[in-house]
């Protein structure tokens, strides 16, 4: 607000404390308030007027500038009204004294239309950098989300492989869990081994020294005779020689003659095919004659044990109660009961007479593949793929003594004299253990390049079959532990892991079954071979003897039986 102040001439006090009073201090403010104005009000005047009329002159435009992006905007959707506001305009416009138009108003619209033509361009020039823009962002946009997909591909392909890979380290763990097992296992094993070892040391070592006694005691005999023939003593001795001189040249080697051993058997060669009839609906894996030949027992993949009568190949009994496939059968020596064992890790004792089960025999961890009875059945062998042999009570059903072997068992063979089990194993050996105790007596090493598959007992004891997948039938003294003989042919293949060569009553010929289907014979004096028979369709997977010796059974893997 501005105050009004008249401007007299006011006379100057001629000192302060003259001027200022009780009566006079309202002149003295209205001069203050003068001479203040006159300092700071009237000098500014002119500006504050300038800057009034520049701001009016401001609205001014920018009104007019409103005006005309309104007239830009509708000539844009319209161009024909630019034609009429021209016409419009120039009749409006005041005319000089010639008729003429106001060229600078005409110029003034002109430039104002150019103005709104180039900002008309410039916008447009706009739009389409702002589409091009826009264009090229959804573009960015579009990469930026496939790139985003193909991260999220990723991501899940990565989720997986961890998924797969943490599986794989359990696995893993596991697998070194159960190879830790195996390592504490073998350990055990090795302790138990070593001990064996020292003890089968100690046991040489009597054994030698019986030996040097033994011989001491046979050269002082020896040296007692000679005294005596020298004392003229010796004709009533060596009279009765005379009377009974043998030709030493015709003594057979035992180890070939059974009629040494006081055995006579009418043990022939098999020429032809007797009897021939399907037994299983599965691979047969086992066949067995009973003590007299009448009657065979086979077992097989569809787990049922049967009884047939050889004669007639006529199907006497089932015996039911196995769960998986039968790998080995048997009868025991009084032709009252019959054993099997097979997948399920169990074998069974079945009665004849009733075919029930009369004791089950469980503990092994894995498939049992081979199993026999004692001459008294009193007692049960087993021979497991879980690395072990396992003497039953047939009578109980419990086990009385476990012996570990190492490697898998694929079948056992108990000597007649009972002393010895053989055992054939994966790892190529052959291993000999004692009955009684349960100890290794040996272990028979480098005569097979293959998995044994298969060991046989002569009757005599002197001599082991043993069959292999390298194609092979090693003939081993028992005497020596070393093989005497290998039987081969171009033609015998063996490819079956439980595949069962057969040793005759008498020693003198082993027999075994090929993978195409034959069955081969070889002479154990000689090593030739004496028959090979063809009859099976598929791989012959087990043979046995009759104790006759005339008499022989092959089964096969597609079910089929031959006598």
């Amino acid at each position: 607000m501005e105050v009004e102040v008249v401007e007299d001439e006011v006379e100057e006090p001629k000192s302060k404390e003259e001027a200022v009073t009780i009566e006079n201090w309202r002149d003295v403010v209205l001069s203050e308030l003068t001479q203040r104005n006159r300092y700071q009000r009237d000098a500014f005047r002119d500006s504050f007027e300038a800057y009034a009329e520049v701001l009016r002159v401001s609205k001014l435009s920018h009104t007019r500038i409103l005006e005309l992006e309104q007239q830009i905007v509708t000539m844009r959707h319209d161009p024909s009204q630019i034609v009429r506001r021209s016409r419009l305009s120039n009749a409006d416009l005041p005319q000089d004294s010639s008729g003429g138009v106001d060229d600078d108003k005409i110029r003034e619209l002109q430039d104002e239309l150019l103005a709104a033509f180039r900002m008309r361009k410039e916008n447009d020039a706009v739009i389409l950098r702002l589409k091009d823009r826009a264009t090229a962002d959804e573009k960015l946009i579009m990469q930026k989300e496939d790139e985003l997909s193909a991260l999220k591909l990723q991501m899940e392909k990565i989720a997986k492989e961890s998924s797969l890979d943490q599986s794989e380290l359990n696995h893993a763990k596991e697998t070194h869990t159960v190879l830790q097992k195996a390592i504490t296992d073998l350990r055990l094993q090795l302790s138990a081994m070593e001990k064996q070892v020292a003890e089968l040391t100690e046991e040489n070592r009597t054994l030698v020294e019986r030996l040097k006694e033994s011989k001491q005691q046979q050269i002082e005999i020896v040296n007692s005779l000679t005294s005596q023939i020298i004392s003229g003593s010796s004709v009533s001795l060596l009279q009765p020689v005379d009377e009974k001189e043998v030709d030493l040249t015709s003594v057979s080697d035992p180890i070939w003659d059974a009629s040494s051993w006081g055995l006579n058997y009418g043990v022939s060669v098999p020429t032809r095919i007797a009897r021939r009839f399907h037994a299983h609906n599965d691979q047969v894996s086992s066949v067995s004659f009973n003590e007299n030949g009448i009657c065979l027992v086979s077992g097989g993949g569809d787990s049922i044990v049967k009884q047939w009568k050889c004669d007639s190949g006529a199907l006497l009994n089932d015996f039911h109660g196995a769960k998986q496939a039968v790998m080995c059968v048997c009868f025991s020596s009084d032709m009252t009961m019959v054993l099997a064992a097979g997948n399920d890790r169990t074998a069974r004792i079945w009665s004849v007479r009733t075919c029930r089960v009369m004791q089950t025999l469980t503990g092994h961890e894995n498939k049992i593949n081979s199993c026999c009875f004692n001459r008294e059945s009193k007692l049960v062998i087993t021979g497991s793929f879980d690395r072990t042999l396992r003497i039953w009570d047939a009578v109980s059903g419990y086990s009385k003594r476990t012996i570990m072997c190492i490697s898998s068992c694929n079948n056992i063979a108990l000597s007649q004299d009972e002393v010895m089990i053989a055992s054939a194993h994966l790892d190529g050996h052959v291993r000999l253990w004692s009955t009684d105790t349960g100890k290794r007596i040996q272990d028979i090493s480098g005569i097979h390049t293959g998995q044994v598959t298969s060991v046989s007992f002569s009757t005599s004891g002197n001599l082991l079959a043993s069959n292999s997948k390298d194609n092979t039938i090693q003939l081993i003294d028992m005497r020596t532990f070393r093989s005497l003989r290998s039987l081969s042919d171009d033609h015998y293949k063996n490819n079956v892991s439980w595949s069962r060569a057969a040793l005759s009553t008498d020693g003198q010929y082993v027999a075994a079954g090929g993978s195409n289907g034959a069955l081969f014979v070889w002479g154990t004096e000689d090593g030739k071979l004496k028959t090979e028979l063809r009859g099976h369709n598929s791989a012959v997977t087990s043979c046995d003897w009759n104790k006759n010796g005339n008499a022989l059974a092959t089964s096969d893997k597609s079910g089929e039986i031959i006598l």
